[in-house]
């Protein structure tokens, strides 16, 4: 009988038991990503007649995107440890809601971008962290070490296809900024309904971990604590410089694309098409890789690799 058991508590999850949390954010993620698709290729081209000019356009879309980050940088902590308290879920449904409150501002007031911009750089406190710093650990809470990376890698990559799809459906907005404000707003707002009906809290209650007040109070201590161990520091610099590359550089290419030689929609939709399709290979084939590779040199290697990939491919 105790054998039997035993038998019983080493008996492996089914597929729905060890992938359920993955399959149910899936359609989140997706949903979300394809809301904001019809809009990227178009938004440069509404900012430069909303403000004058590309230069202003750019400036003035930095300086509100700077902002955003700022805040999502200084509360990520915070975010972080209250997520360790009360779980993930409450974290990726706000984000939700933010992102179509986001959406609305821009399908409601297109003739004032103050709106759109001021909501998304507020909302960038919970969007961001909620989709990166709480999804990370959301995955983690649910898979072991050794399927992790797949994880990451599956999810992160699954989020890019809307915009290599939309390499092909781009000409649909060319003269109908409207119907993609539209398309936005209706999308985030399924991706909220979704998020709010099925997606599962990953983090068990006796996992949780309580508030700590003292923690909280220095935002920064993370920081520091990275300084003392030189890989993670290395494989942090290496990654902050892709999302400048891939949120900066690539955002302002745009602007001098379009001033230069007038680029318009779809030639925007193959920029795009180029940095998902950079992004799904990294994350895909590079996340296989580090799932079989896990030494501390090979780590920083494939870092490294990671980030010339991502730099080719904003060159090309």
């Amino acid at each position: 009988e105790s054998q039997l058991k035993a038998e019983e508590v080493v008996k492996p999850a089914g597929f729905w038991a060890t992938h359920r949390h993955l399959i149910l954010i899936l359609p989140w993620l997706v949903c979300g990503t394809c809301a904001a698709a019809p809009v990227l290729p178009i938004f440069n081209i509404v900012s430069q007649d909303f403000f004058g000019s590309h230069e202003r356009a750019a400036l003035v879309g930095s300086f509100f995107d700077t902002g955003g980050a700022v805040l999502a940088f200084v509360s990520s902590a915070l975010i972080g440890l209250v997520s360790d308290s009360v779980g993930r879920r409450p974290f990726l449904v706000l984000g939700a809601l933010c992102n179509f409150l986001t959406a609305l501002a821009l399908w409601q007031w297109p003739d004032n971008l103050y709106c759109y911009l001021t909501m998304k750089a507020v909302s960038s406190v919970v969007v961001t962290n909620g989709q990166y710093t709480v999804l990370a650990p959301y995955l983690a809470d649910v898979y072991r070490p050794d399927l992790r990376a797949r994880a990451f890698g599956l999810v992160f990559s699954t989020a890019l296809i809307p915009l290599m799809v939309l390499l092909w459906v781009a000409r649909l907005f060319v003269e109908r900024f409207s119907l993609a404000f539209q398309i936005y707003a209706a999308l985030t707002g399924v991706a909220f309904v979704y998020a709010v009906l099925f997606v599962p809290e990953s983090l068990s209650k006796a996992n949780r971990v309580p508030f700590c007040w003292q923690k909280a109070a220095t935002p920064f201590a993370p920081i520091w604590a990275v300084l003392s161990r030189p890989l993670v520091l290395v494989a942090g610099v290496i990654l902050f410089l892709i999302t400048v590359s891939g949120a900066g550089i690539a955002e302002f290419a745009l602007y001098f694309l379009r001033a230069k030689f007038g680029f318009g929609v779809q030639e925007n939709a193959v920029v795009f098409f180029e940095i998902a399709l950079t992004g799904v290979f990294t994350q895909t084939v590079v996340l296989g890789a580090l799932l079989r590779c896990t030494t501390e040199y090979n780590v920083l290697l494939l870092s490294v690799t990671c980030y010339a990939l991502h730099a080719f491919g904003y060159a090309v």
